[in-house]
């Protein structure tokens, strides 16, 4: 996804395929994980953390700026659906 791209996702709000979550609390991994099975379960679409409903980017909560194992680094491998899924 280009910076413009981005900009354009967040500048659309959030839908049925575009979720914004806060990670000032921060989030848990439990809240982390239930967000992504909602996703997959649904049509399929794009997680951002760090920003607010009202689409301000207000950034990562220190704990999660770097990759832990447990995550297996998830949040940073795009999703790239194959031709003729669901998302």
């Amino acid at each position: 996804m280009t910076p413009e791209e981005l900009r354009a996702l967040i500048a659309g709000g959030e839908s049925l395929t575009a979720e914004f979550k806060s990670d000032q609390g921060p989030l848990s991994d439990a809240d982390l994980i239930e967000i992504v099975v909602c996703l997959a379960n649904s049509q399929g679409g794009t997680l951002l953390v760090g920003v607010e409903d009202d689409g301000r980017v207000t950034g990562l909560h220190p704990g999660h700026r770097t990759p832990s194992r447990r995550t297996g680094g998830f949040h940073r491998r795009p999703h790239r659906p194959a031709a003729g899924s669901r998302g």
